[in-house]
Formats: C-alpha cells, structure tokens, sequence
C-alpha cells in the first residue's frame, strides 16, 4: 500500500491518505467537526455518497482516538473519514 501523502503537508490542511472510500485528513487541532467536513468536500468531492468522520469507538480506528495528534506538525490532528451512501446511514 502507498502511504505517501496526497498533497503536501508543509503549510495548511492536507490530506495525508485517500483511498476510493476512505481518507484521512491532517488539520488544525481548532477545526469544528463542520470544517473538517468542508475541507474534505472541497478537496475530494464525492461523484456519490457524503464524507463523514469516522467517530471515537468505531471498530474501524482500532482503539485510536477519533483527532490523532499529529508527529510531525504541533497544533495538527489527524481525522479519517469514510465515504458512505445514501443507504448506508449507520455511525462510522
């Protein structure tokens, strides 16, 4: 698997995974839920479903928490997100 980031990290939000239903994302720890959400519309914009955050105690995490800290950028958190259809409206 390539775990080589997307789009560069150096300055600003980034996304630092994406796969064809999921993704994670690298954003300021003070980013509300609804901005996260913005940031991975506007960079990745689904043909189908919506993006949604992949919540604390999804089995998907594996016991890591839902905002990751980031190592290599202070004030930076790390946020997966899975891409869901319209059908599919269970908790991430």
């Amino acid at each position: 698997m390539d775990i080589t980031p997307a789009t560069p990290i150096e300055h600003g939000p980034a996304i630092k995974y994406k796969g064809a239903t999921d993704m994670q994302v690298c954003v300021l720890d003070s980013w509300t839920d609804e901005q996260v959400l913005r940031f991975a519309v506007m960079t990745n914009s689904p043909t189908m479903g919506t993006w949604f955050i992949r919540r604390a105690g999804s089995y998907l995490l594996g016991g890591m928490p839902e905002r990751n800290p980031c190592l290599t950028r202070v004030g930076y958190v790390h946020i997966m997100l899975d891409l869901l259809n319209d059908d599919d409206k269970r908790e991430c």
